[in-house]
């Protein structure tokens, strides 16, 4: 009986080892995410342009089903939000939020205060080993 157990497991390991996964490919290898923007958002040299008034933008990922938040940079400051506040899909700012469902991310944007001029804000996402920067700039 242990040789039958013995060689079941010698025979998994061999199968497991061929089924791996090819090392001529590297990891990264994905591709690039492709977006749909709001028709309502301008871009300009790839930062999206968000007036004063603030709003909210729904973005379409058309090429993967499932996106998350990796990272967030608010004004320089920069927040992780799976692990500084163990939700990997959505995080609350000063004066913006972020939500990722599925494929969309829709970011949310406060009106600009009296005495703030700008504020800029890149939310990464990712979709596993391939990730997406959504860079934005709110200004008067």
């Amino acid at each position: 009986m242990k040789s039958i157990t013995r060689t079941l497991i010698v025979l998994v390991i061999a199968i497991t080892g061929l089924a791996s996964c090819d090392k001529d490919e590297p990891d990264g290898l994905w591709p690039k995410m492709k977006w749909n923007a709001p028709q309502n958002l301008v871009e300009e040299n790839g930062i999206y342009i968000v007036p004063a008034e603030g709003g909210e933008y729904t973005f379409e990922c058309t090429n993967y089903s499932g996106v998350w938040l990796s990272l967030i940079e608010d004004n320089g400051e920069i927040v992780y939000p799976a692990a500084d506040h163990e939700d990997f899909h959505s995080y609350m700012g000063k004066g913006f939020g972020v939500n990722c469902d599925h494929n969309h991310v829709k970011v949310s944007f406060a009106p600009l205060d009296a005495s703030t001029e700008s504020r800029s804000l890149t939310v990464d996402v990712t979709a596993g080993d391939i990730f997406y920067a959504f860079r934005f700039t709110q200004r008067r």
